[in-house]
């Protein structure tokens, strides 16, 4: 088990969001919080504990939300080598009429860390024990309109190449946005609204 050690606070306006360092972008003129590399050990670690400490325990199954979910899924994915994998794209775009949307593209299979678990063939499926834990990943809960989405292409997917009768399907996030309309199952960080403007803060990843 991977142990959490002491948090990084850093505090601009009141507002302390640990392992983020603050700063202002010199092209707008906002206060933003930057995820660095160094940082992210922290947050995968918290992660990993949450994961270890649940009923959860072992994930059969690894789902990244791409592009943002790509980074914490490869860290869980050597930490679980024995999961299979899956790449789910999603395009956010502004829609003049209806504003902010999303598109959900299909879920990309591909074999375990390790190699033992493999997509099975087209027309065939696995069985991934007597029930089939699944982690869904993204970098960060901004909004989370787009969680009822993924979810649905996820739920919707797995009959397809696993044999199991039952799903325990969790998500998982290094951060989620007090503004978020959903909340994953494991998270490394709640970021407050700025206490000065009343606004979720930027939040600012170095990939």
């Amino acid at each position: 088990m991977y142990s959490s050690p002491t948090p990084h606070k850093v505090e601009r306006h009141g507002l302390i969001i640990p392992h983020a360092e603050a700063f202002v972008d010199p092209a707008d003129g906002v206060e933003k919080y930057y995820v660095g590399r160094r940082n992210v050990h922290h947050l995968e670690a918290s992660i990993i504990d949450q994961i270890a400490g649940s009923h959860f325990a072992k994930p059969d199954v690894l789902i990244a939300i791409t592009r943002g979910g790509e980074f914490p899924f490869y860290t869980l994915s050597e930490v679980f080598p024995h999961a299979l994998h899956g790449h789910l794209p999603i395009k956010r775009y502004k829609n003049a009429v209806e504003g902010h949307n999303a598109y959900v593209g299909n879920i990309n299979w591909a074999p375990s860390t390790d190699g033992t678990v493999r997509p099975p063939e087209t027309g065939s499926t696995v069985l991934l024990g007597s029930v089939a834990r699944v982690l869904v990943i993204e970098e960060i809960y901004d909004t989370g309109k787009s969680h009822g989405l993924f979810m649905a292409v996820v739920r919707k997917a797995l009959p397809s190449i696993c044999s199991n009768q039952v799903f325990q399907i969790k998500t998982a996030a290094f951060f989620r946005k007090a503004s978020s309309v959903a909340k994953p199952d494991f998270c490394a960080i709640e970021v407050p609204n700025n206490p000065e403007t009343g606004k979720s803060p930027w939040i600012v990843f170095h990939w």
